[in-house]
C-alpha cells in the first residue's frame, strides 16, 4: 500500500512539474520618463476637454451643429497627444466666458479634420 501511494505522489509530481513548464512568459520593459509624462499629460488633457464638453452651453452648441456630444467625447478619446495638446492650448487661451463660440469652433474644426482623415464617421451618417 505504501509503495502505491509513493508511486502516485511521484506521478502527480511529474505531471505538476511538466505542466508548469507550459506557463507563458511575461515580457516587460522600462518606459522613459518622457513617455510616462506624456501619458499623464494626455490623460489630463482628455479629462479637461471632456469636462468642458459636459458644460450645458457647449453641449447645446454641439447639438445645434448636428454633433452628438457622446460622439464628440469619443473623438476626444481617440485624438493623438499632439491634437489634444493643441486643442487644450487653444481652449486655455480663450478668455473666460467670452470665447465659447471660439471653443465650439475649435472643437468643430478638430471634428472635421478627424472626419476627413477617416478616423471617425460622424458626419457621413447624415
Amino acid at each position: 500500500m505504501m509503495n502505491i501511494s509513493k508511486r502516485l505522489v511521484a506521478a502527480l509530481t511529474v505531471v505538476c512539474v511538466s505542466l508548469t513548464s507550459w506557463a507563458g512568459v511575461a515580457q516587460a520593459s522600462m518606459i522613459g520618463t518622457a513617455t510616462a509624462i506624456d501619458m499623464d499629460q494626455r490623460a489630463q488633457y482628455v479629462s479637461d476637454i471632456k469636462g468642458w464638453l459636459t458644460k450645458d452651453k457647449v453641449r447645446e452648441q454641439l447639438v445645434s451643429m448636428g454633433v452628438d456630444p457622446a460622439d464628440a467625447s469619443k473623438r476626444v478619446a481617440s485624438m493623438t497627444g499632439e491634437e489634444l495638446r493643441t486643442l487644450h492650448q487653444k481652449i486655455e487661451d480663450l478668455p473666460a466666458g467670452a470665447g465659447l463660440v471660439g471653443l465650439i469652433g475649435v472643437v468643430f474644426v478638430v471634428l472635421i479634420i478627424l472626419e476627413l482623415v477617416g478616423i471617425t464617421h460622424v458626419f457621413t451618417r447624415f
